[in-house]
C-alpha cells in the first residue's frame, strides 16, 4: 500500500496492495487512445446516418397493418415507429454514456478501454440503425458489419481478461486471441460462406456456446483461485448485472415458445410483439453496462454483496409465494365447493391471499437467515438480537429511588442497552460509587444468576489503573448490580462527537493505556467481547505534564453476563455490530485476544478518520462488510496519517484472527513505530 504500482507498471488496489489493473504508458497508451477515438467515431457516425432509414423501414412495416394496430394497441404507424426508435436511441445512449465514462476515468487500463468499446459497439449494433444505412448503401456493408461484430465479440474477449487483464488459466489467451481475430475478420467475409450469416442456426449456436461457456469457466476459474478481495467484487457486479438481463432475456425466449406465430416475419402477431420484445431487450440489457461502470470505477463495490443478498430473498421468495398462490387458486375453490356446496371463488381467493399474506414475513425472515448462513457464514440472529436488545433498551430507571439496598444517594446516570447506572454513596467505603443495574427480566433467566456470579468474581479480581475496578456485586429488589468506582468524566464516545478527529499523538496515548489494560485482562484470561468507545471513559488527570485524560475500560465481562438472556446465539456470541469481529458472526464457539483486537482496530480507525471503516444503516449489508471487505485506506481520509501507521490499523482489521496483532500491546507497538520517530504531540 505505501505504492501505487509495482515494478511492471500495474496499479495496486489500495485496499490489499494487490494487483487491480495493468496500466498502459507511453507511444501504447496514446495508441490506444487514437484507435478508440477513431473506432468510436465510425460506429457512432453509421449509428446516427441510419437512424432516419430505420425509421422508414419500420413505419413502412406498420403502414400495412394500419388498421390493426390502431385497434389493438391504439398506436397510428408513426408512433409505433416513434416509440421502437425512442426505446433504441435510450439503448443507444445509456450505453454509449457508460462506455464514454469508463474511457474517461480510465484510460491508462487496456481491460477498461476494452470493455469501454465493448460497451459501445453494443449500442450501436443493437439499435440496428447501421443496418438500415447499409441497405441504402451498400459500400457500407463492411464497416456496418465490423460493428456489428465487435458487439457480439468483445463480450467474449472481456469474459477470458476481466478484470485483471490478463487471461486465466495463462493458455485461455489463444482462445481470447482467436476470437479477436476472427471479430476483425469477419466482415471481409461478408456474402460468403464463411460469415456467420451463412451458417446453420446449429452451428451458430454452438460457436455462440463454445466461447460464452469457455469465458465463464475462466470466470469461475479466476474467481475461486486467483481473484484477490476486489476484483471477486467486480466479477460480482458483472454477473449480477447479466444475471438481471439473462432472466428478463430467458422471459421472452418463453414467451416465444409458447407463442410460436410471433416469431413468423411479416406477420401482424410479429409486429405487435416487437414492440414487447424490444422492451424487454432494452430493460435486460441496461443493468449490464451499468454494473460494468461501477465494476471498473471500483466505486460502492462491496454494495452488491447485499444487493445479491436482498434479491436471493426476495426474489426467491417471490416464486415460491406465487407459485404456491397460483397453486392454492385452484386446489382452494374445490375445496371450498367440497364443502359449501357451492360456488365460492371470491371467498377462495381472499382466504389463500389472506393465508399467503401471512406467511410472507415469517417465510422472508427463515429465507434470509437461510442465505445469511449459506452464502456468507451469518450464523448470529442478529434480527432476535435486535429485537431483544429493543427490549432491553425499553426498561425503565428505578422510579423515585433515593437508595438501592445499603446505597444512599441514588442519582440515575447514564442508561444503555445493557443497565441502567446510578450514582450513590457507599456506605462503607464513605465515597461515591457507580452502580450498574442489570435489568430484571435477566432474574428470569436460570441459568442467569450462576453466569452472572462467576463472571463477577473474575471481573472482581482485575486490578489495572485503566481497568473500573469492582467493589460489589449482589442482588436486591429482584434485580442484579455490580458496584463499582465512579469516573466523572465523559466516555470516549462523547469525547469524539465533540472533537470529530483526534490529534495522532493523542490516539497514540488513549491505546497505548487501552491496550495495557487488555492485556493484562487477556492474561487473566477475560476477553472483554465488547470493546467500543462508549465502554471506554476518560477520567481527568491531575498529572503535571502528562496526557490530559486517563481512559478506564468498562463493562468487562458484561457482554458475556447479559449474552444467554439477549439470545443473540445458541454459543453466546456477544458484541456491538459495528465493531464485531468476523469470527463473532461466524459464531465461533473460542473467542480469544485477538478478538478485542479486531475491535481496537475499528475503534482506532475511527479516532483518526472520524468515521467508521464500515458506516452502513442495514445490519445484514454491516455483517457481511465485517466478514468480507477491506476496510477502506485510513490515509486516504486523513492525509497527515502515515502509512506505514493505516498498513498497522488495517493489519488490526484483518478478516482471519491469524493475520492481526497477537496482542493489543503488539498493535500499539507497531503503531508507535509506525510513526518512525515523530514527535507527533497530543
Amino acid at each position: 500500500m505505501s505504492q501505487s504500482t509495482d515494478p511492471a507498471g500495474r496499479w495496486l488496489a489500495p485496499e490489499t496492495g494487490t494487483v487491480a489493473y495493468r496500466r498502459i504508458t507511453g507511444c501504447w497508451l496514446n495508441m490506444m487512445r487514437s484507435l478508440w477515438i477513431i473506432a468510436f467515431v465510425i460506429m457512432f457516425g453509421l449509428t446516427l446516418g441510419g437512424a432516419s432509414a430505420r425509421y422508414h423501414q419500420l413505419l413502412e412495416e406498420a403502414e400495412r397493418f394500419e388498421s390493426q394496430l390502431a385497434g389493438a394497441m391504439g398506436m397510428t404507424p408513426e408512433i409505433y415507429a416513434g416509440y421502437m426508435i425512442a426505446m433504441a436511441c435510450l439503448m443507444l445512449i445509456i450505453y454509449t454514456a457508460i462506455g464514454v465514462v469508463i474511457y474517461w476515468r480510465k484510460q491508462d487500463d487496456w481491460v477498461a478501454l476494452l470493455v469501454s468499446m465493448m460497451a459501445i459497439s453494443i449500442g450501436t449494433s443493437s439499435t440496428d440503425f447501421p443496418d438500415a444505412l447499409a441497405a441504402l448503401a451498400p459500400d457500407l456493408a463492411i464497416p456496418v458489419d465490423l460493428a456489428r461484430s465487435l458487439g457480439r465479440g468483445l463480450p467474449a474477449v472481456v469474459l477470458f481478461v476481466f478484470p485483471g487483464g490478463t487471461a486465466q488459466p495463462r493458455w485461455t489467451r489463444w482462445p481470447a486471441v482467436l476470437i479477436m481475430a476472427w471479430t476483425l475478420l469477419q466482415p471481409f467475409l461478408y456474402h460468403t460462406p464463411l460469415h456467420p450469416r451463412e451458417w446453420p442456426g446449429a452451428l451458430v449456436a454452438i460457436w455462440f456456446i463454445v466461447w460464452l461457456g469457455g469465458g465463464i469457466a475462466a470466470q469461475v476459474y479466476r474467481y475461486r483461485r486467483i481473484a484477490g478481495p476486489t476484483q471477486k467484487q467486480q466479477t460480482k457486479w458483472v454477473v449480477f448485472g447479466g444475471a438481471v438481463g439473462a432472466t428478463v432475456f430467458i422471459a421472452t425466449l418463453v414467451v416465444q415458445a409458447l407463442a410460436p406465430e410471433v416469431k413468423e416475419i411479416g406477420t401482424l402477431s410479429w409486429l405487435l410483439w416487437k414492440p414487447v420484445e424490444y422492451s424487454a431487450f432494452v430493460i435486460a440489457m441496461l443493468p449490464f453496462p451499468v454494473a460494468l461502470a461501477v465494476s471498473i470505477s471500483r466505486y460502492r463495490l462491496w454494495d452488491i454483496d447485499f444487493l445479491i443478498n436482498r434479491s436471493l430473498v426476495y426474489g426467491s421468495l417471490t416464486v415460491f409465494l406465487l407459485t404456491m398462490f397460483a397453486g392454492s387458486l385452484l386446489a382452494i375453490p374445490r375445496l371450498f365447493q367440497h364443502i359449501s356446496g357451492g360456488e365460492q371463488s371470491a371467498l377462495a381467493v381472499g382466504a389463500s391471499a389472506m393465508a399467503f399474506g401471512m406467511m410472507f414475513v415469517p417465510t422472508r425472515r427463515a429465507l434470509q437467515r437461510f442465505v445469511d448462513r449459506r452464502f456468507y457464514g451469518i450464523q448470529i440472529n442478529y434480527q432476535q438480537a435486535e429485537e431483544k436488545r429493543a427490549k432491553v433498551i425499553q426498561a425503565e430507571p428505578i422510579p423515585g429511588k433515593t437508595h438501592f439496598g445499603d446505597y444512599t444517594g441514588l442519582e440515575p446516570i447514564g442508561r444503555g442497552g445493557m443497565a441502567e447506572i446510578y450514582k450513590a454513596h457507599h456506605p462503607t467505603l464513605n465515597r461515591t460509587v457507580a452502580i450498574k443495574v442489570l435489568p430484571a427480566m435477566m432474574s428470569n433467566d436460570p441459568s442467569f444468576r450462576h453466569r452472572f456470579e462467576r463472571e463477577a468474581r473474575t471481573i472482581a479480581t482485575l486490578r489495572h489503573p485503566h481497568i473500573v475496578q469492582l467493589f460489589d456485586f449482589s442482588a436486591a429488589e429482584d434485580s442484579y448490580y455490580m458496584v463499582m468506582e465512579y469516573i466523572s468524566g465523559p466516555s470516549l464516545a462523547q469525547y469524539m462527537r465533540e472533537m470529530g478527529t483526534l490529534p495522532i499523538g493523542e490516539a497514540r496515548d488513549l491505546l497505548t493505556d487501552i491496550a495495557s489494560a487488555l492485556d493484562y485482562a487477556h492474561q487473566q484470561g477475560v476477553i472483554h467481547r465488547d470493546i467500543k468507545p462508549s465502554n471506554i471513559l476518560l477520567q481527568p488527570s491531575t498529572s503535571p505534564g502528562g496526557p490530559k485524560q486517563r481512559p478506564i475500560l468498562t463493562d468487562f465481562g458484561i457482554a458475556k453476563i447479559i449474552g444467554g438472556a439477549t439470545a443473540l446465539t445458541a454459543s453466546n456470541v456477544v458484541g456491538t455490530f459495528d465493531y464485531i469481529a468476523p469470527e463473532q458472526i461466524r459464531d465461533s464457539a473460542e473467542v480469544d485476544a485477538r478478538t478485542d483486537v479486531y475491535a481496537l482496530g475499528v475503534m482506532t480507525y475511527q479516532m483518526l478518520t472520524g468515521k467508521l471503516p464500515f458506516n452502513v444503516s442495514n445490519t445484514a449489508a454491516l455483517l457481511i462488510a465485517h466478514l468480507q471487505q477491506p476496510a477502506p485506506n485510513p490515509s486516504k481520509l486523513r492525509p497527515d496519517l502515515p502509512e506505514e501507521t493505516a498498513r498497522v490499523v488495517l493489519k488490526a482489521l484483518e478478516k482471519e484472527p491469524d493475520l492481526r496483532f497477537s496482542t493489543a500491546g503488539a498493535m500499539v507497538e507497531a503503531f508507535e513505530t509506525s510513526l518512525n520517530g515523530q514527535l507527533i504531540s497530543a
